[in-house]
């Protein structure tokens, strides 16, 4: 919606469409003012930062072995996100991640401590101009360590190099630090019913 929109007739089609598998989501700006308009209003709603990066910017990170995902990885990468709190698992999140890979619109990357993988970050929704970070994750006993910002560096330096943008949501606070001192700038907020 780069310019006014019909909010009454969006909000009306949602209402006669909209059921409790439905999934709205968008701009705040955007989103906000068609749920006002509801009747049939969604229960949750959930407010991050939307975040965009063109540039990286040079860090001081650990000297640790990074690995490329590969389709292999990921029954580990869904074990890891399980031990994460902050992370909501679904049961064909490895169906989901397997068509990702297999069609090249994702790809991740991460750090190991013996068979385990304590450390990752992927893309998803990946086209010709851009790519979204998803599952940036440290298993617990492993933050502080620097992993997360060395697996975002090495990922966001063969996106960038592709000649693509990335961007993310994060509603973590010490995570958008992160993100900040990588490159990464607020261009906005995104909203998830």
């Amino acid at each position: 919606a780069p310019s006014s929109f019909d909010i009454e007739g969006i909000a009306q089609l949602l209402d006669e469409k909209f059921d409790q598998n439905m999934f709205l989501s968008g701009i705040s700006t955007c989103v906000y003012p068609v749920v006002e308009l509801m009747k049939n209003k969604p229960k949750q709603t959930r407010e991050f930062y939307y975040a965009k990066c063109e540039k990286l910017k040079s860090l001081e990170i650990p000297n640790v072995e990074i690995k490329k995902m590969t389709m292999e990885d990921i029954p580990r990468v869904l074990k890891q996100h399980e031990k994460i709190a902050d992370f909501v698992t679904r049961p064909d999140q490895g169906e989901g991640l397997r068509t990702n890979f297999e069609t090249g619109v994702a790809r991740g990357f991460y750090i190991e401590d013996g068979e385990e993988m304590v450390s990752s970050a992927m893309t998803t929704a990946e086209n010709s101009v851009s790519a979204m970070i998803v599952g940036v994750c440290t298993i617990p006993g492993y933050e502080k360590r620097g992993y997360a910002s060395a697996i975002m560096t090495k990922l966001c330096e063969e996106v960038l190099a592709e000649g693509k943008y990335l961007c993310l949501f994060y509603d973590n606070p010490e995570a958008g630090n992160i993100y900040k001192r990588l490159g990464f700038v607020d261009i906005g907020k995104w909203v998830m019913n």
